[in-house]
């Protein structure tokens, strides 16, 4: 066992060192971690047919990464090629297929013959051929099952077969390891009170649907909405103010009294007294997000955006008149400090937190930093501090000035003008990592791109995504990818789902942690009620402490042993 262990690191440690991968790309297999190992490899062939070779026999060498550390098991695809100095070179095909993404298709198909030359030594060997039986299996990504799906073939139906087993076994071990250390687990806090029309022929006569969840916001209190259809919610729990966004307007009401109303201590009377209009009569109201800016807590809707201090809190809100958009921000007065608002009274909660300013029309989201707001445009981020409108320098951020001069840099300049900019995430006091919905890049305190140009690209399409720790979230309608964002932006975690909409993330703590991340996705239930929806928890774990560990060790050899047959 010692030899065959040291024969099969030497395999490993060879097959990293040749390995060439596409420039630009950031990819971290981290090959010389000592957890790591080359679990299965070997001779493969694909049939790519084109014009000019119908046949399209091409032959690769396929690799099956460790399934020790799931983060990092992978399926590595590779043309071969010997340099003029003899040195072997491995060039990756594709990109890494994580086993998080991994789905096995068809192993049993009918074999194809390939025609190969013969190698009996004659003179006309190279004028001659054989026909060579070939056995097809196909692997695919969960997430690109049409355009990353790969049919590869062995010489024979052991090798099939052994190559079945490979990867089962990989798939098996990372499941049962995966379920042991997720970054996230998941809570279900409701499936089958809003509904939507499903694929029932009939539905309950006089049914209402409530129609697909769009936004929740989570506070301690009894929920209550008396809006039928608001764009977005935000519970400013520390002022006691809940603020909704609705037909283009922003409302500041009460949060305690809206949860003594439903428990009727309270009149609907008195609870409507606490209405704030905030925003809306300047324009119509785009969106609603949350965070920090230095040291307040920010609401920020696209016309309207609130902004807040750690002891304070404020909201910051785009508005859209006419041709322009403009961003505002309000800073949220404290209970303390303020009588009841009344409903005839203006902006008595809030006062103003810097100046107005004038984004691209284009904008469509707001990501709030250290002391400044980070507004996503088509064309890029830009970078404005709203308590000094005048004299700041608005700055568009990745800054790909130098990209003529620089060949790494103008390859990333091409890639993220086909991408779409989401927002920004803090790795380090030097370093942010700017997200599009394809791929992600890291840029430097100035904005200047960092690691060479380097990119991450995303497993999936992401529409939205929340930052917590040193792990960023990517959500699209079908995955939640869990990425490092300090070391290359290594996946963690995956959730799969159907149907999923980020519904709250807000800001991130400053000690790592941050608001209940609430989404939702297709329920469970398909009835004469309705299609579900459900709405779902994300609940950040923590690892366990290492005196933990020492007494669950004391146990004796029964644990060392219960995961002896999956080599654990």
């Amino acid at each position: 066992p010692g030899i065959l262990a040291a024969e099969s690191k030497v395999k490993f440690w060879d097959l990293g060192e040749s390995l060439k991968y596409q420039k630009g790309e950031i990819i971290d297999m981290d090959f010389y971690d000592e957890s790591r190992t080359l679990v299965y490899s070997g001779p493969l062939a694909r049939r790519q047919r084109s014009e000019t070779d119908w046949h399209g026999w091409n032959d690769y060498f396929v690799a099956l990464l460790d399934n020790f550390r799931p983060i990092h098991a992978s399926v590595i695809i590779t043309r071969e090629e010997k340099g003029s100095n003899g040195v072997l070179k491995r060039h990756v095909s594709s990109r890494p297929l994580p086993l998080e993404y991994l789905r096995l298709g068809a192993f049993n198909e009918a074999s194809e013959t390939r025609k190969v030359g013969a190698d009996d030594g004659g003179i006309l060997q190279s004028l001659r051929f054989k026909m060579k039986p070939m056995f097809p299996f196909t692997v695919y990504h969960a997430a690109s099952k049409g355009s990353r799906r790969y049919t590869l073939f062995t010489t024979s139906e052991a090798l099939r077969t052994k190559w079945k087993d490979a990867l089962e076994n990989a798939l098996a071990v990372y499941h049962a390891r995966q379920e042991a250390n997720q970054w996230f687990v998941l809570q279900s806090l409701d499936d089958g009170c809003f509904r939507s029309p499903g694929s029932q022929p009939q539905y309950s006569s006089g049914i209402r649907f409530s129609g697909k969840v769009t936004n929740a916001v989570p506070f301690k209190f009894t929920r209550v909405l008396p809006y039928s259809n608001p764009t977005s919610m935000l519970a400013l729990q520390d002022f006691n103010k809940f603020v909704v966004q609705h037909e283009a307007c922003l409302y500041s009401y009460s949060l305690d009294l809206m949860a003594r109303v439903i428990r009727h201590p309270s009149s609907i009377k008195s609870f409507e007294a606490t209405m704030e209009k905030i925003a809306g009569n300047e324009g119509s109201v785009l969106l609603a997000r949350s965070g920090r800016v230095g040291n307040r807590i920010l609401r920020m809707c696209n016309i309207s955006e609130f902004q807040t201090a750690t002891h304070r809190q404020t909201v910051i809100f785009v508005v859209k008149k006419l041709l322009q958009v403009t961003v505002h921000t309000m800073e949220a007065i404290h209970p303390n400090a303020q009588m009841t608002p009344t409903r005839h009274s203006s902006h008595q909660s809030f006062r103003p937190f810097g100046g107005p300013f004038y984004i691209p029309k284009d904008a469509h989201d707001v990501t709030p930093l250290v002391k400044t707001i980070a507004v996503s445009t088509e064309k890029g981020i830009i970078i404005i501090d709203p308590t000094n409108v005048q004299k700041s320098v608005v700055t568009i951020v990745p800054d790909m000035s130098n990209a003529a001069n620089n060949p790494p840099m103008a390859d990333l300049k091409a890639r993220c003008d086909n991408a779409r900019p989401l927002g920004l995430v803090r790795c380090d006091a030097d370093e942010l990592l700017v997200i599009y919905d394809t791929m992600g890049c890291y840029i430097t305190k100035h904005g200047v791109p960092s690691r060479n140009c380097g990119y991450i690209r995303w497993e999936v399409k992401v529409n939205a995504f929340a930052h917590r720790g040193e792990n960023v979230l990517l959500f699209s309608s079908e995955f939640i990818e869990v990425r490092n964002v300090k070391n290359g932006g290594r996946i963690v975690q995956v959730i799969e789902g159907k149907d999923i909409r980020l519904l709250h993330a807000g800001p991130a703590g400053t000690n790592g942690s941050g608001d209940t991340i609430l989404f939702a996705q297709a329920g469970k239930k398909d009835d004469k009620d309705g299609l579900s929806d459900n709405i779902t928890e994300m609940v950040e774990t923590r690892e366990l402490s290492r005196s933990s560990s020492a007494v669950s060790s004391r146990s004796g050899s029964t644990a060392d042993n219960l995961w002896d047959e999956w080599d654990m």
